[in-house]
Parts: structure tokens; sequence; C-alpha cells
């Protein structure tokens, strides 16, 4: 079983960053848009994170199909490993759609980075400094 960190990639790359850093994953995971913030917030997590093995996906921006689609798909995909899904980046459209998906499955933990630093997880409802 290995530890998967998804993440919703949007403007600002420390979000993401940082919880990825606070929960040391094995494999990331990137669902990105096509927006320019996105890709700059791509380029630079690529920089500093270039030897974290990882995937990256471009997600419709605002179709719900698409969007619960999509992470009905990863939750499968990932259903055997230790998931974190960090919903602090990317459109809240995704926020919203992964949550309620992932919230599904036992071995998956929906997580926000929020201004301070800290991780909350809401699975558990505990928060720990990133």
């Amino acid at each position: 079983m290995s530890k998967v960190h998804i993440t919703l990639v949007g403007g600002q790359p420390a979000p993401v960053y940082h919880g990825i850093v606070a929960t040391q994953p094995d494999y990331v995971f990137y669902v990105c848009s096509q927006s320019r913030d996105s890709r700059r917030a791509q380029n630079i997590l690529k920089k500093v994170l270039k030897k974290m093995p990882c995937g990256w996906y471009s997600l419709h921006p605002t179709d719900p199909v698409t969007i619960k689609s999509f992470a009905e798909s990863l939750a499968e995909r990932f259903k055997d490993d230790e998931v974190t899904v960090n919903i602090s980046g990317g459109l809240k459209s995704w926020s919203h759609w992964f949550g309620i998906v992932f919230d599904k499955y036992p071995n998956a933990s929906v997580v926000y980075m929020d201004q301070n630093n800290v991780l909350w997880n809401y699975r558990t409802m505990e928060s720990s400094s990133g």
C-alpha cells in the first residue's frame, strides 16, 4: 500500500507544496486546469519537487459530470492505497466533488491547508502544522 497524495492545483503553489510536505507521500497526483495561473503553479511545483514521483491531469474547470466522474476514477484507481486529497488549491467545483467522492472511501482523507499553514484532516477533524 503506497501513500498517494492527490492535490488540486490553482494559482498558488504554496498550499499544494505544504500539503505534500506535511503528508510525506510516495506518489503525488496533480489535478490542474489550463489557466495561466495553474500552469505557472505547475511549473514551480515541478522544479521544487522534481524528484517526487508524480502524475498530472488537466481537468475541465466547471462541468460537474466530468469532475465527479474523474474524481470517481481516481478513487477507484487508488482504492488499495492510503490516499490524502488536498482541496486547498484548484477550483471550488473541484473541491466540492473531490470531497464528496473521496469521503466515501475508508482509505482516503480529505485535507485542507489553511492560511496559517495548518493542515486540517476532515476525516479525523484534527490539525497539524505543515
